[in-house]
């Protein structure tokens, strides 16, 4: 589905997913940089880019998987981070269940008066 917006919504919507997300980001790469790939993606990088497979195996045991505690916290992280879509999706969902506004009736409009 696509949704066309004026350049300032747009523009407001992209900073508040930013700004919402920045710490949860900034968390997440310093757990990235703590615990790394783990070693099953570190396997498939070294066969991906053409390392014997034996090679590869002892690249994969030196790196040290996170542990459950971990991975779940990294979960909760990625979780926490809003994108644009994310809004979108809220604002149409909302504005779906929303009730409809009732129409005034033809009784309660004033008749006009012409001079």
């Amino acid at each position: 589905m696509e949704v066309k917006l004026p350049v300032p919504l747009g523009t407001q919507l992209q900073r508040a997913a930013y700004w919402t997300s920045a710490p949860h980001v900034a968390e997440l790469q310093a757990w990235a940089k703590k615990w790394g790939d783990g070693p099953v993606v570190k396997l498939r990088e070294a066969e991906r880019n053409g390392v014997p497979a034996g090679l590869a195996g002892w690249a994969a045991m030196g790196a040290t998987p996170a542990p459950r505690e971990e991975l779940a916290r990294r979960d909760a992280l990625r979780e926490k981070i809003v994108t644009t879509a994310d809004l979108l999706r809220e604002a149409l969902q909302r504005a779906l269940s929303a009730p409809a506004p009732r129409a005034r009736s033809r009784a309660a409009k004033k008749p006009s008066q012409r001079v």
